[in-house]
């Protein structure tokens, strides 16, 4: 059974939301088999309805699909998003990978 891996860290203030990095990751983890969670690919296009509203997307979907990790990028910890998906995270039982720390 494939393992889900959901994709958290530093997105706002960061050039092009930092897209690139969130889609570098994810194929760094699919390339090691994991069905891979980013929130680029649910967020695109969502830019201009705010934080709330993507912060709010980004938990429906962690609690929808009950990842087995969750992957946090180098900086989450300045990210409030980031922080609060790790919570989430947390509770749904996930194990958290910390990644460039």
């Amino acid at each position: 059974m494939t393992k889900k891996i959901y994709l958290a860290g530093i997105m706002s203030n960061i050039h092009g939301l930092n897209y690139a990095d969130f889609n570098a990751r994810a194929i760094k983890y699919q390339d090691k088999g994991y069905d891979v969670i980013n929130p680029v690919e649910f967020n695109m296009g969502n830019e201009e309805k705010g934080w709330a509203f993507m912060m709010g997307v980004c938990l429906e979907v962690l609690e929808s699909e009950k990842p087995d990790f969750i992957a946090v990028g180098r900086g989450w910890l300045n990210s409030p998003g980031a922080r609060i998906e790790v919570i989430a995270a947390e509770k749904y039982g996930c194990q958290i990978i910390l990644e460039g720390v």
